[in-house]
């Protein structure tokens, strides 16, 4: 394997590092936009496949780079606020980018977003100037392999026209990472996130598409800024020919991670995906 990570050989105590500044990050989408009913819930399973994946910061590093991905969201909405939720089962030839050796061949990982709208509990309806909708108190907590992070702060969602949704949470974040014993124990990392989220339907002719995804971007503690982006592009495949409209939608996902591995150096890894999603209901 051509590597560049193999060919360095980085010091045990860099990439450590460099991995308790590091949280899996791979979101199937962003939540859908808010409804006007008091409780609403949606639940959808995608399947996507791709090439590029040589992320040794968060593990998604493959023997030939290919990577599937069986993802299940779900979006709750009620009186006061709302939650999402996803699962990301990934299966691959894993490989470790120190050693070459094997790192199994499949990976959990797991996130869960409630948030609180204060505007909802004050009894405000209409959207502060104009296009500000719901907006309060948003949480966060990421489950990996032996890794977990929480996160808290604000949050706002914009309505714009033409159905156009935007949504922004800036967080606290406040990470740990295990490391095995031998090696060393839990590191503890607090820094801030920015986490805008979007989601913007369109039509060309017949043809109903919707564009949506999110970017993470934290703070380093020794410096530096990672980002996670994750555009998606879909075609619903049944509402063109007279079938139920937002049942099966199939497009491609961009996966786009910048980070700095050892703490001197910035990479990225760029993973283009094809994608299919059922919504349940």
């Amino acid at each position: 394997m051509n590597s560049p990570f193999l060919r360095r050989k980085l010091p045990l105590l860099a990439a450590l590092l460099s991995l308790a500044l590091a949280a899996p990050a791979i979101a199937a989408e962003a939540p859908p936009p808010p409804k006007e009913e008091s409780f609403f819930t949606t639940t959808n399973v995608q399947g996507l496949w791709g090439g590029g994946f040589s992320d040794a910061q968060l593990g998604y590093f493959t023997k030939t780079q290919g990577m599937f991905t069986l993802t299940i969201n779900n979006y709750t909405q009620f009186k006061y606020g709302d939650s999402f939720a996803f699962v990301d089962m990934y299966q691959g030839e894993f490989i470790s980018p120190f050693t070459g050796l094997s790192d199994g061949n499949a990976k959990l990982y797991a996130e869960w977003h409630p948030r609180l709208f204060v505007n909802q509990m004050l009894g405000m309806k209409d959207p502060v100037l104009g296009v500000i909708g719901n907006w309060g108190v948003a949480g966060e907590i990421n489950i990996g392999n032996n890794f977990a992070a929480y996160l808290v702060g604000p949050s706002v969602d914009l309505f714009l026209p033409w159905n156009i949704y935007v949504g922004m949470a800036f967080y606290y974040r406040y990470s740990s990472l295990w490391i095995a014993p031998g090696v060393g124990g839990t590191i503890y990392t607090s820094t801030w996130q920015f986490s805008p989220y979007w989601t913007v339907p369109f039509q060309i002719g017949p043809v109903p598409f919707l564009f949506t995804g999110f970017m993470d971007m934290y703070q380093y503690s020794t410096g530096g800024v990672d980002v996670m982006f994750q555009p998606e592009l879909m075609v619903d495949v049944l509402a063109p020919f007279g079938g139920k409209k937002s049942a099966l939608y199939a497009g491609v996902e961009w996966y786009l991670h910048s980070y700095v591995f050892d703490g001197f150096e910035r990479h990225t890894v760029s993973a283009p995906q094809v994608l299919v999603q059922w919504n349940i209901h």
